[in-house]
């Protein structure tokens, strides 16, 4: 049986048509020295590529048509599993 990954912090990301700046944001992420963290991103039914990347980064996620910026951030609060939330975009490195 697997030890389950113990996450001080969650990463919460809402999602609308970033294809053009996920890659760089999650990379961002994977560079970073503490990896204590888990990433969720709540797309709001992009069209581009932006749920592709989803599955092919090491991320959880969720794809609610729709949704707003505050709605995708509430669910993300609400799914996550670390003590600390942090909210951001996916442009910001």
């Amino acid at each position: 049986m697997l030890a389950k990954k113990v996450v001080s912090l969650s990463i919460i990301v809402p999602t609308l048509n970033e294809e053009e700046h996920i890659v760089a944001f999650l990379q961002s992420l994977r560079d970073q020295s503490m990896n204590e963290f888990e990433t969720f991103v709540v797309d709001g039914g992009s069209r581009d590529k932006t749920p592709d990347f989803i599955d092919q980064w090491d991320v959880k996620g969720v794809i609610l048509p729709g949704a707003g910026e505050f709605e995708s951030r509430n669910l993300g609060a609400k799914m996550a599993e670390g003590s600390l939330l942090l909210f951001t975009c996916a442009d910001i490195i």
